[in-house]
């Protein structure tokens, strides 16, 4: 695995975006797209951060200090606070980013990672998360403690930093599942299992695939 060649690598992968919302709704796409973005987690002397680089230019560098607020209904996508500073920002404020895997299992597995680096810290787990933060046992909302985590955690990136003006929304309400809805959610993991991800193989013209596909 690539984490076993880069030194204090906890994690690595492609990304298929990384998006930045801006507080107007405008989203921003930083780096490219289809699998030429590469998201690490590193291990620090102070701390563990979380890096993206494309070719060779890093498009995102941020502690990491928050658990994550949100999870796509399809479970690739993930939603991150962070206090940026590539390309020379001051980290000074709080922005949303969205991270999108090839594969469910991809992402998942970079939240159980990133969520790791939070020692001491608790929040939804990813399954709540995409199931828009309820227990699937008892039902109660985690949606004031998730934004409960996210308050207690802010302002203390590098330098400390101030909130951005756009507010976490938390996570996404519990929509009402019918049979046929959860049908179609059982077809859509069977097919994303049936195409797992090939990590460091994957072919850098059709990310998806490995080169030997």
């Amino acid at each position: 695995m690539q984490t076993q060649v880069e030194m204090d690598v906890k994690f690595w992968d492609r990304l298929v975006s990384l998006n930045r919302t801006k507080e107007c709704g405008e989203i921003v796409p930083r780096g490219s797209v289809g699998g030429l973005n590469i998201v690490r987690i590193h291990k620090g002397q102070s701390g563990d951060f979380v890096t993206v680089k494309c070719i060779m230019q890093d498009v995102l560098v941020a502690n990491i200090l928050q658990w994550p607020s949100a999870v796509s209904e399809d479970g690739c996508s993930l939603t991150l606070w962070l206090f940026d500073f590539s390309l020379g920002r001051d980290g000074s404020a709080k922005r949303q980013f969205d991270l999108t895997f090839f594969q469910s299992s991809s992402c998942k597995k970079f939240f159980d990672s990133y969520t790791q680096c939070l020692k001491g810290m608790d929040g939804p787990s990813y399954d709540m998360l995409k199931d828009g933060g309820k227990d699937e046992e008892d039902g109660s909302d985690k949606e004031d403690e998730a934004e409960d985590i996210v308050e207690s955690t802010a302002g203390l990136a590098l330098g400390g930093g101030q909130e951005d003006k756009d507010e976490d929304d938390g996570c996404p309400p519990l929509c009402d599942k019918n049979e046929e809805e959860d049908e179609e959610n059982e077809k859509r993991r069977m097919i994303l299992e049936l195409e797992e991800n090939f990590g460091e193989s994957q072919n850098l013209f059709a990310p998806q695939y490995p080169d030997n596909w």
